[in-house]
């Protein structure tokens, strides 16, 4: 980790939190984005985790981590609006983080993904809403902040490589959906811990790594790795404390999940194209958390404890994407940053690329989110450009988007992810 200077006096930190399963069920998810010839199947609960965290009487922030894949622009804008109403928050401290997990269904009708009813739509919201109440009318709690890092490849791994592949009867070369374990790759993972001062008890826990969601078995309803994330942490402590999840940009990397070849068949496919993903089957979410959790009980792991949050700062911008035909895509990124003294948070609304993965500079802690406040789609780096493949041009007409994201908006953001 980054060395941090440590004060000898301690700004306060208040914390008032809340928790609740989201209650789905088979009429909500039906035709979703969920294989309809295979019968559906429940995981662990989808969960929605409120925090507002009180830096000083004039700066509280609302956080709000939920499992979904993702939220809607206007979903999202629509939810800010009330919470910030209802609970007198600006909105541009409020920010609604989805973990990105597959075991939920498409909430955008602007998205060539299977559609969520709308009675799906209205129990996100309504969970959504009674969790920031009950979070608003909790008592707040004086905490110790303290931020614990590990690593581990064990985890995750970049999606992207070029392999051959036959099409039409000619064999091509392209970028495709296979493990890269060549791909530069930051197995960080940090989870904020927020412990009473009276007791050094946990009061609320959250998660910030990068690796999709996709752990489960095809066709399962649920918070996938992250939700036994939250229940092996609850059970660790003997407590229901709330415990959230920030996704991290992910867009490239999944669970390091590897086939492994049996037959001739197997051999030799293996020997033209190079390792493959195997489908995920039940128990990989439970064992992928475990893995996650074990690595910070290891001896390389590291904690600091942030002495000084201020300067306090907030700032929303809405930021036009520029597209390699000179236009500009009709979503607009919401670009959230908060500094919390020593800590940074960067909310984006897309599905980042893990090129963007930001280090540590010598002033903070980086916690940079993707799927947050909103979706517009990919975002490659200026390398991704230059490999194609699905995330760069696969996916664009499912999002709506009728050309390549210019390598000028990529450079664009990577420096604005840095600035410090």
């Amino acid at each position: 980790m980054s060395s941090l200077r440590v004060k000898e006096s301690r700004s306060p930190i208040e914390i008032s939190s809340s928790e609740q399963i989201i209650k789905l069920n088979k009429l909500h998810v039906t035709p979703v984005n969920f294989s309809l010839d295979a019968e559906l199947k429940y995981g662990e609960p989808s969960k929605v985790a409120v925090f507002f965290l009180k830096l000083d009487e004039k700066h509280t922030f609302c956080l709000i981590s939920v499992d979904l894949i993702w939220i809607s622009n206007d979903l999202a804008e629509d939810l800010r609006n009330k919470i910030s109403k209802l609970t007198m928050t600006p909105v541009h401290r409020i920010s609604i983080v989805a973990s990105h997990t597959h075991g939920s269904a498409n909430d955008d009708p602007d998205f060539d993904f299977g559609l969520a009813t709308q009675s799906y739509v209205n129990t996100i919201k309504d969970s959504i809403i009674s969790c920031v109440n009950r979070a608003y009318t909790a008592s707040f709690e004086t905490v110790v902040f303290k931020v614990v890092e590990a690593e581990t490849d064990k985890v995750s791994i970049n999606r992207r490589r070029k392999a051959l592949f036959i099409h039409e009867g000619k064999i091509r070369f392209r970028t495709q959906n296979l493990p890269n374990f060549n791909a530069p790759h930051k197995h960080k993972f940090r989870k904020l811990e927020f412990r009473r001062v009276a007791d050094g008890s946990l009061a609320a826990l959250i998660f910030h790594l990068s690796c999709h969601p996709v752990a489960d078995p095809a066709s399962t309803v649920g918070a996938d790795f992250p939700g036994f994330l939250r229940r092996f942490s609850q059970e660790k402590d003997n407590s229901n404390i709330p415990v959230g999840f920030i996704q991290g940009f992910s867009g490239d990397l999944r669970p390091k999940l590897i086939f492994k070849p049996r037959t001739l068949k197997d051999w030799i496919l293996e020997l033209i194209i190079g390792k493959r993903f195997r489908p995920s089957v039940s128990g990989d979410s439970a064992t992928l958390a475990k893995t996650i959790l074990k690595a910070f009980e290891e001896k390389n792991s590291r904690a600091t404890e942030l002495f000084d949050i201020t300067p306090v700062s907030s700032k929303e911008e809405k930021i036009k994407i520029k597209l390699e035909s000179g236009q500009t895509l009709k979503k607009e990124l919401c670009f959230i940053s908060w500094f919390f003294g020593e800590m940074k948070f960067q909310f984006l609304s897309a599905e980042v690329l893990s090129g963007f993965q930001n280090d540590d500079d010598k002033k903070h802690i980086c916690i940079d989110a993707g799927y947050a406040n909103g979706m517009v789609g990919y975002i490659p780096t200026s390398e991704d450009l230059l490999t194609g493949g699905y995330e760069v041009d696969g996916s664009r007409k499912k999002f709506g988007i009728s050309r390549r994201i210019s390598e000028e908006f990529a450079l664009f953001l990577r420096d604005k992810l840095i600035q410090k």
